[in-house]
Order: structure tokens, then sequence, then C-alpha cells
């Protein structure tokens, strides 16, 4: 797989458009459109703009430049995985099903998240609102939790990062 196969990949992957990408990373947009022009090649990229890229889409450097890696799973930089417990995300994640996390310290709204409460490990999509902030569950058997920052804090609230991918292996049993 080629360069541009592997940046094409990447951004379907995470739903990054190319002009995000070029928001994201700091690397002018036309730069980002001449990886996908056949009559420049991408044979002479700086290398900063190759650690922006590494960066920007938290995969190796080897796994943007050696044609020879293949391997989409073990590209990204620590990326954890975590086993589901429960199917509180059905149908995306069910009981044994694999999420990849990055780490991360902050979190943007609308995010799906593994955070720890009160000792508990959960994957919920996080939405800030004025006063709380919610997390809610895709099965809807699952009840929203609702809290404030403070609650948050005596709860020892601890983010541990942003789901990126799952692997549904339920859906094959």
């Amino acid at each position: 797989m080629d360069f541009t196969e592997k940046l094409n990949r990447l951004l379907s992957e995470k739903k990054i458009s190319k002009p995000m990408l070029a928001k994201l990373s700091g690397i002018p947009y036309t730069t980002i459109m001449s990886f996908f022009d056949a009559t420049k090649g991408t044979e002479n990229i700086k290398l900063s703009t190759l650690k922006k890229l590494s960066k920007t889409l938290n995969v190796s450097l080897d796994y943007l430049t050696d044609d020879n890696i293949e391997d989409f799973d073990n590209a990204f930089i620590d990326v954890l995985k975590y086993i589901a417990t429960d199917d509180s995300m059905a149908p995306l994640l069910n009981i044994g099903d694999i999420a990849y996390i990055i780490e991360k310290e902050s979190f943007e709204n609308g995010e799906t998240i593994l955070f720890e409460l009160e000792n508990t490990k959960y994957i919920r999509k996080i939405l800030k609102r004025n006063t709380y902030i919610e997390f809610h569950a895709t099965n809807p058997y699952f009840p929203v939790l609702s809290y404030t920052e403070e609650e948050l804090s005596d709860k020892n609230f601890k983010l541990i990062g942003k789901v990126i991918k799952a692997e549904n292996q339920s859906a094959f049993k």
C-alpha cells in the first residue's frame, strides 16, 4: 500500500476531510492536495510535513512512509485496546467486542470516549451542556448519565481516551 492509499484510508477511517486535515495539521491545503496528484508524486515530501501528518493522524512515520507496512491495526501510536464488558453501546459494541482508544487528556463535545467513574470503566458519547455533562449510550435500555463538573470530580472521573475504531466480533458469532 503506497503513501496516498494509506492517507486516503486514514482520512476515511477517522472521518477527516482534506480541508480539515490541512487545518488540524497546519499543512497548506494545496500541499495536501498535491499528495493526490499523480503528476507531482509523493517521493519528495519534507520530513517536517510527514511529522505533522504523523502527529495529526496519530500514526508512526514508518507506517506512512514504508510501502511494505500495511498493517493498519498496528499503525497507531499509543493505542489501547479495550474489551467491552457490557452492551451499552450496542449495536456498535457488544460484550467481548474490541474498542481501540487513543489516550487523551481532554474531550471534544460529541466524541465517544472511554472513561472511568468510581473505579468502573464506561464507553459513552459525551455531550457538554451549560451546567452539566451527559454520557449517552447507544443502547436505549441504558440511561443517560448526567453530572455537574463538581459531581464528576467527587466521583473520581478520569478520561482515558477517544474511541477511534471498534471491532464488532459479536456480529460474527
